[in-house]
């Protein structure tokens, strides 16, 4: 018996993982026998924050990207030299525009500590011209990270975000970003759309509105998918389409995480309901609800006629991109268009980046399954490829969202 011991274990499973924990007095204690139980007992941390005034002058950030480490400084004396350029004009700089970008570089320039950055021309000119635009993805990216926030606050459990977090996806807008759009392809048109086109331009809206496109399961992520592609107006152009097939029906333990369903909607089609309330949010979107799931007893209806229908191509910009047309039907996520320019900085991200990287990525519980085809297009304009769907999710009768993600 000892009054107390130090004990230190290490347990190697899939990686080395070392427990030090201490026992305390067992001398008034029986013998021990066998068995017994150890409770981890979590100990608190004190977490300090600077205050804003100080942040600002010595910020700490969150890095986003590891590959562009001399970013976040930069966007952070940005987003003061945009509140400054709102202070001094009552509004923010304008897409497009040559001479709010140069003003704005020289404000970030001349604040405190920026005499010592060397500063990104095209950076601050992008983050100038965006800055009336609003992302869909991205306000729902970054409102789930402000209710993340507000949750560890609440609840006093969990690591906060320590302290500053920037954004910048260049490479996601239209021809790298490396040069500004024509203030044509920015200018508002009284459209619903005029703060997403103010970042990516009207051709590319206009092929958004073109694109034609499906998704499988309208569960939680499907609900937030084609809310997104509505508000986008992906699908609501000519010949544009989208797809929804679920054969599933709306369950009451589905409501408190699939946002277009209603009480009243348990018993009804997934599919269909998600279709109604997407018709309201966008009425010009084409969509087509149907009831079919995607696996080898649907081959017939989701066949090569299906699959190969003509559609109008959408051709992306970025390292990322193929050179010939995009397959008319694929799986993405996204979110909804904001006021043509709202008078305040954007909160979180100081670029809105275009949309390609998201549509070109696909969960593993929203892809298509079994001998379904997925997408891949060759660089060759003489022909096109094509390779069986690799996903996880390629051996199930049934490619919805159930299978990994508890719809």
């Amino acid at each position: 018996m000892r009054s107390a011991l130090d004990c230190r274990v290490t347990a190697a499973h899939y990686y080395p993982l070392q427990l030090q924990f201490t026992i305390g007095d067992t001398r008034g204690f029986g013998s021990y026998t066998n068995g017994g139980y150890m409770h981890q007992v979590k100990q608190k941390k004190m977490l300090t924050f600077k205050s804003l005034r100080q942040s600002l002058a010595d910020p700490e950030f969150l890095m986003s990207d590891f590959a562009k480490f001399d970013r976040p400084l930069q966007l952070h004396l940005g987003f003061q030299a945009l509140h400054a350029f709102r202070a001094a004009h009552g509004e923010l700089p304008a897409p497009s525009d040559a001479a709010h970008a140069a003003e704005l570089l020289s404000l970030a320039k001349g604040m405190p500590g920026g005499g010592d950055v060397e500063f990104s021309e095209r950076l601050l000119r992008n983050l100038a011209s965006g800055a009336r635009g609003e992302l869909s993805p991205l306000c729902a990216f970054f409102g789930g990270i402000a209710a993340q926030e507000v949750m560890k606050a609440c609840s006093g459990k969990f690591t906060p975000c320590l302290q500053w977090m920037y954004f910048d996806a260049e490479e996601a807008l239209p021809g790298n970003g490396v040069e500004p759009l024509p203030a044509a392809e920015t200018a508002p048109r009284g459209s619903r759309y005029d703060a997403q086109a103010c970042v990516l331009g009207w051709k590319t809206q206009e092929q958004l509105g073109r694109l034609k496109y499906m998704l499988v399961g309208a569960g939680a992520i499907g609900c937030e998918m084609v809310k997104n592609w509505a508000m986008m107006g992906l699908g609501a152009g000519e010949g544009g389409k989208v797809v929804v097939t679920d054969p599933d029906t709306i369950e009451k333990s589905n409501l408190n995480r699939q946002f277009l369903f209603r009480p009243w909607d348990v018993t009804k089609a997934k599919s269909d309901t998600a279709a109604a309330a997407i018709q309201q949010m966008n009425p010009q979107m084409t969509i087509e609800a149907q009831l079919n799931r995607v696996g080898p007893e649907t081959e017939d209806i989701f066949d090569d006629d299906f699959w190969e229908a003509p559609y109008a191509p959408l051709h992306l910009s970025g390292p990322s991109a193929a050179s010939g047309p995009q397959h008319p039907l694929a799986l993405s996520a996204l979110r909804h268009p904001a006021p043509s320019a709202p008078q305040h900085p954007p909160a979180l991200t100081p670029l809105h980046p275009a949309l390609t990287p998201l549509i070109r990525r696909s969960p593993a519980c929203a892809t298509r399954s079994t001998t379904c085809r997925h997408a891949s297009t060759s660089t060759s304009a003489a022909s096109t490829t094509r390779s069986r769907c690799s996903s996880p999710a390629r051996s199930a009768p049934r490619a919805t969202c159930s299978s990994s993600c508890r719809r």
